[in-house]
């Protein structure tokens, strides 16, 4: 009998994971939270290191994408082309899945900092086709689609959530990654319910299955992967898609290393619930890496497919529609009001993670700022950059932006800028693994016993400077 059970591997939980590898049948990688961002210019480097280390685990691999998600009229493939061919060089993957939502905004591109739902309509259909055949092309891969949490509203003008998951599959030809929790969420904040999407679905498409945790806040049940799954939603698998998915291969438990550390979960608990799972999917069916490749290569199927149909609908058409609905969305998004539910849940979590890599980034400027000015002021300060910037693509960048912020500030004192500095430094050691030298004003050796929480006079010598090298 085979398990098709596994876990997501990622930084911070690679000891974990290693951890529970014997109640493993599947290991899945996010790989851009393997990058790092070198520069604007140059792209991202993959931590080569902490790959190989998963790929010698000898566990079959599939990669999940966090960053080109193929539900948007702007597909930003080609910038991560390099390192997602990286990677892939180094686990060589079975298949590689992507969200079914858009994370840049049609009129500059910018990032929104959170993934936001498409339009369920045809012409999204074809767009999304599109990216997915471009997807599997270079990194010549079996593609699926993540169906994707939505906090808004359910609009009768658009498909229901199940039809636009079993259309675009189809339509495709490709998998589908029944993420059943981001169900589960749409279900209990008035969307479409498990039992009718389920109801919606060709089974023959689902190759993979999404579990994970959430919590409520503002009234919104969230996807915040926050812990192990509850007996409700292995429940609702067992009995509705267990059944079904004669098809399914793989079934992943999704949880983020913050909310693993932070809700204290034992790895007793985690390895007592992977076996748990892999008794629920045990299957006579051995886990063969090349049975069922008939969702390997969309191209073709695909190509014929927008052929025929470009013939009675224009291009322009298409993507006009979609990218009004982009807009409209960004718009509303920046300007929260009661008219639709779900918009200031958007806003508030885009600004929880620009807050939160701002926090786990800048950390020495963090902790003097809340000592000098006060925890309130330091808030206040933060939230004024959110009001007056976009979200960067990672959090170097992010970084870098909030510092330029806080330099062009008149009322910016000396011992910020220079914490700032230290702080950039230090992200571009551990980004190129190099020494680097920062000039400051104020003594280092004073900000850094504030931070630790001691009481200390800060020096500023206008005539003075302190050379700080940092290595890696």
């Amino acid at each position: 009998m085979n398990s098709k059970s596994g876990i997501i591997a990622l930084p911070g939980l690679l000891d974990v994971t290693e951890s529970v590898l014997d109640f493993c049948a599947v290991i899945e990688v996010e790989p851009q939270t393997f990058w790092r961002q070198k520069n604007q210019v140059d792209g991202f480097e993959v931590d080569e290191v902490a790959l190989k280390r998963i790929a010698s685990w000898g566990k079959p691999v599939t990669l999940h994408g966090v960053g080109t998600p193929i539900g948007g009229t702007v597909f930003n493939l080609d910038a991560q082309a390099e390192p997602l061919l990286r990677s892939c060089e180094i686990l060589n993957p079975e298949w590689f899945s992507e969200h079914l939502a858009f994370n840049r905004s049609p009129d500059n591109h910018d990032f929104t900092g959170f993934f936001l739902p498409p339009l369920q309509c045809e012409e999204m259909i074809e767009i999304a086709a599109g990216n997915l055949q471009k997807l599997s092309k270079t990194l010549g891969l079996p593609v699926l689609f993540e169906t994707g949490v939505n906090y808004l509203p359910y609009d009768q003008e658009q498909m229901t959530d199940g039809l636009f998951y079993a259309t675009l599959a189809e339509y495709a030809n490709c998998g589908i990654l029944l993420d059943l929790h981001n169900v589960w969420c749409n279900e209990r904040n008035g969307r479409s319910s498990i039992v009718e999407v389920c109801a919606e679905l060709d089974w023959k498409h689902v190759r993979e299955v999404h579990l994970a945790s959430g919590n409520i806040e503002d009234g919104i049940y969230l996807d915040s992967h926050d812990n192990i799954p509850s007996q409700k939603l292995l429940d609702l698998f067992t009995k509705h898609v267990l059944p079904n998915a004669n098809n399914l291969k793989w079934v992943v438990f999704e949880i983020t290393a913050t909310n693993y550390i932070a809700n204290n979960i034992s790895t007793r608990d985690l390895r007592s619930f992977l076996q748990h799972l892999g008794r629920l999917t045990k299957t006579d069916q051995p886990s063969d890496i090349n049975r069922e490749r008939n969702f390997s290569r969309p191209e073709k199927t695909l190509s014929n497919k927008l052929s025929n149909k470009s013939k009675s609908i224009t291009p322009p058409l298409i993507t006009q529609k979609c990218v009004k609905w982009e807009q409209d969305l960004l718009a509303t998004l920046y300007k929260p009001s009661g008219d639709m539910a779900g918009i200031s849940m958007y806003r508030k979590l885009i600004d929880v993670n620009r807050l939160g890599e701002l926090a786990a980034t800048l950390t020495l400027s963090v902790r003097v700022s809340a000592r000098l000015l006060g925890a309130q002021h330091t808030k206040e300060n933060f939230i004024n950059y959110l009001d007056k910037s976009s979200p960067a693509l990672s959090s170097e960048a992010e970084a870098k932006q909030f510092q330029n912020y806080l330099m062009t500030q008149d009322n910016t004192p000396q011992w910020m800028k220079d914490s700032l500095t230290i702080d950039m430094g230090r992200i571009e050691v551990s980004t190129t693994l190099k020494p680097t030298t920062v000039v400051v004003s104020t003594n280092p050796e004073e900000l850094f016993s504030l931070a630790k929480g001691n009481d200390v006079q800060l020096h500023l010598h206008q005539a003075h400077t302190y050379r700080l090298t940092m290595s890696p």
